[in-house]
């Protein structure tokens, strides 16, 4: 019985000695593997994982945020609301370059024409504080059938949930591209009427509706790009070549453009989001995404 006593004594102690390593070592873990956010941190901090240089961004909500502000931006233009224009541009964009309000209207968009923005890909250099985006998109202009290659720099300060933009040459934002842009300045944004955002929440139609225009945009002024964006296995089923699948675009064309979706169904699956998508005439469209604008489709 003694014996049986010591037996039990010795796994009692053994037990907690094991339960106080697996306790120190969760804490170590927590203390040298994972970065705590700072106080006043924004509300997005809680899991983000940092780079130390810009990353492409894949998150739908941010990349259509971007689009948002860069398309304000040019709603702005449209409008003549050139005050507005002068708000949303970056200060040491203005400061460093000497602008006056017509250079900076100049940098933007040298016609007086109405514009539109489609952006394509972004870059992010982020900390708890603010992020840097790097953006690269189309500028379609009323009247013309090319599209433009515009590049942008997005400042956004989360303290204050303001923003700023900037205007970019296409060497800076590839250097974006390659991640060899490493290290960014504290910025603090001052808000004004012009510069503030939000974040919104995208419902499931709202983003298969973005991936559907920016197709449509594809097949009007990029066809070789809208080929090459067909789901594999469906290209090959049904187009030897790219001029069947033009003959085909030409034959539905009145299809696509008045493409209204009236209900949309989402899969998770191990790689990607899958959006099944049926419009106001009952034909149906398959979107597969992998990442912010990065997709395949059936048409």
């Amino acid at each position: 019985m003694k014996k049986l006593k010591i037996i039990i004594i010795a796994l009692a102690i053994l037990l907690i000695i094991l339960l106080l390593i697996m306790f120190a070592s969760k804490k170590n873990i927590n203390q040298n593997g994972i970065e705590t956010p700072p106080e006043n941190s924004g509300p997005q901090d809680a899991l983000i994982k940092l780079e130390d240089h810009t990353i492409k961004e894949t998150d739908d909500y941010r990349f259509f945020t971007v689009q948002e502000i860069i398309q304000n931006l040019y709603t702005k233009i449209n409008i003549k609301d050139n005050n507005a224009v002068y708000n949303m541009t970056s200060e040491e964009y203005k400061r460093d370059n000497e602008e006056t309000l017509e250079t900076i209207l100049s940098a933007y968009t040298e016609t007086p024409n109405h514009m539109s923005f489609y952006l394509q890909e972004q870059y992010k250099l982020e900390n708890y504080n603010q992020v840097i985006y790097y953006a690269y998109g189309f500028i379609l202009e009323t009247g013309k059938n090319e599209l433009q290659n515009k590049y942008f720099k997005i400042n956004v300060d989360y303290k204050n949930e303001t923003f700023s933009i900037e205007p970019i040459k296409m060497e800076e934002y590839q250097r974006a591209q390659n991640g060899q842009i490493k290290k960014s300045k504290t910025i603090r944004i001052e808000k004004n009427k012009d510069n503030t955002y939000e974040q919104d929440s995208y419902s499931s139609k709202r983003i298969a509706d973005r991936y559907i225009q920016d197709y449509i945009l594809k097949l009007k002024y990029k066809t070789n790009i809208a080929y090459d964006l067909l789901e594999e296995n469906y290209r090959r089923r049904n187009f030897n070549n790219i001029e069947q699948f033009i003959e085909y675009i030409e034959s539905n064309v009145e299809k696509l453009n008045h493409l209204e979706i009236q209900n949309v169904q989402t899969q998770i699956t191990e790689n990607a989001r899958e959006y099944t998508i049926t419009d106001t005439n009952d034909n149906q469209y398959k979107l597969i995404v992998y990442g912010a604008l990065d997709y395949r489709i059936i048409i």
